[in-house]
């Protein structure tokens, strides 16, 4: 029932454990631990995701008192730590623990002038006589303060998403009540922060938020960022029920925000966002105005000169029932699991394109302008009503460039997302002036060549792929324009 350790040491070069006393399942306690420079590395080996961390502890533990009232001192000592890449000066703790309560001191220093520190008093039932007890009782009042602290040490979390984070926050924070719910009070500032969404290629700078805890409520009254040009100005608020996030809302207001900057897309946006409900079923809306824009698509099939597209014998065409059946298939092998947030989600956002939105390629040079309506209803897929059009440009195709006249697509709210189509474009060819109308939809769309002085619909493909009428043609360019219609 009692284990009686003498001088037990185990030694690795500086690196030292002894244990000496006594322990016993009943009766007095008498027992000493110490640990001197051990790394925490190997503390990293035993948790569920190691992480990457240096560093040598030293520990001093005392049991006394008896087994059915113990009585508990130790104290740690973390020198020349880094956890996730952030240094940390020393992290300091002690415990006491005696009369059903556990005094609690722990100081954790980045450097001189980064501190953070807890202090406060937990009240707990600790004994193994009778029978193994450890639950907490009454109100704690636990103390958490710091004048800035860095969160550089979320690197270590964020995946590829969200890099280079950075800020100093503070807080004064208290923690009172039973432990099972305490009540939060207090308040906290966030400054200098930054971050790089890498999807979106955004570096965001010059990230500052002010919030305090209050019970059940969790309210950021003020969060701003700016990113080259750009501002973002917003507030928000987190109701909680038995600790657990019930409803919450949060107003965005941008100004020249740039939205994606990667090498294919590139825009950027004002206007206002809000964002509010239960967190399983949040409701979104607003209204963004583009205020510049460029997609740069991969148009290699424009570029192909003015050879005639030959057919890739790699490809199956499939029709009728034969073609729905691969599609449904496609769509359950090759889809990742909706998102819930994202289905349970309802949305009504406001899109304006005034002009400066531009598709760019070698091959195209288009402006667009338009007003655009995203909307969707919880557990159904979003739907967009409006129009994009064409407001200047050109689009090359087997060498050719054609003048876009004019270009209309027409979203009318179809869940599929299947606009219809009206684009006209010109090109000349000779005494002829040709024109291809691109009508229908986009799932079903319809190709019409005209021209003037009138052609049919063969000697004008003759004229755009070989420049001359189909009457003039010798046998292999008619093979060639036969395998191209």
């Amino acid at each position: 029932d009692s284990f009686d350790i003498d001088g037990l040491v185990l030694r690795n070069r500086v690196q030292q454990i002894a244990i000496n006393g006594r322990f016993a399942t009943s009766g007095k306690q008498d027992l000493a631990v110490n640990v001197e420079s051990l790394p925490i590395s190997a503390v990293s080996a035993f948790l569920p995701k190691p992480l990457p961390m240096t560093g040598t502890l030293m520990l001093r533990a005392q049991v006394t008192g008896t087994a059915a009232a113990p009585e508990i001192t130790a104290s740690a000592n973390l020198t020349d730590g880094s956890i996730g890449g952030q240094s940390y000066g020393g992290v300091i703790g002690d415990i006491t623990y005696r009369s059903r309560s556990a005094d609690i001191k722990l100081t954790v220093r980045q450097d001189a002038d980064h501190v953070l520190t807890a202090n406060g008093t937990i009240p707990l039932i600790l004994r193994w006589s009778p029978q193994w007890q450890a639950e907490a009782t009454g109100d704690m009042n636990l103390r958490v303060q710091s004048n800035g602290l860095s969160i550089a040490f979320l690197n270590t979390f964020s995946g590829d998403a969200a890099q280079s984070i950075a800020g100093i926050i503070a807080l004064d924070v208290t923690a009172q009540g039973p432990m099972t719910k305490p009540i939060l009070r207090g308040t906290f500032q966030l400054q200098d922060g930054g971050l790089a969404i890498k999807p979106l290629g955004v570096q965001v700078a010059a990230i500052s938020a002010d919030g305090k805890f209050d019970g059940q409520t969790v309210s950021l009254r003020q969060i701003s960022a700016r990113t080259k040009d750009g501002r973002l100005n917003g507030s928000g608020i987190l109701s909680l029920k038995d600790y657990s996030p019930e409803h919450f809302k949060i107003s965005l207001a941008l100004s020249r925000w740039p939205a994606i900057e990667t090498q294919r897309y590139r825009a950027t946006v004002a206007g206002n966002i809000e964002v509010q409900g239960p967190l399983g079923k949040p409701s979104l809306k607003g209204q963004i105005e583009v205020l510049n824009a460029e997609v740069r698509p991969d148009l290699a099939f424009l570029s192909r000169g003015r050879r005639p597209l030959t057919r890739d014998e790699t490809i199956v065409i499939l029709r009728g029932r034969a073609r729905e059946e691969a599609q449904a298939q496609e769509s359950k092998t090759a889809r990742p699991a909706e998102n819930e947030l994202f289905k349970n989600a309802r949305v009504d956002l406001s899109v304006v394109v005034p002009n400066q939105a531009w598709i760019r390629h070698p091959e195209a040079n288009v402006e667009l302008s338009g007003k655009l309506r995203a909307v969707k209803e919880s557990g159904k897929e979003i739907t967009l009503i409006g129009t994009i059009r064409v407001v200047r440009g050109w689009i090359g195709f087997q060498g050719r460039r054609f003048n876009l006249i004019r270009g209309e697509v027409e979203f009318r709210g179809d869940e599929t997302l299947n606009p219809a189509l009206d684009i006209v474009a010109q090109y000349r060819v000779q005494q002829y002036q040709v024109e291809v109308y691109v009508t229908g939809t986009l799932d079903k769309p319809v190709l019409t060549l005209r021209s003037d002085p009138a052609l049919e619909q063969a000697d004008i493909l003759a004229l755009l792929l070989f420049g001359k009428p189909l009457n003039t043609l010798n046998r292999n360019e008619q093979n060639t324009l036969q395998q191209s219609a």
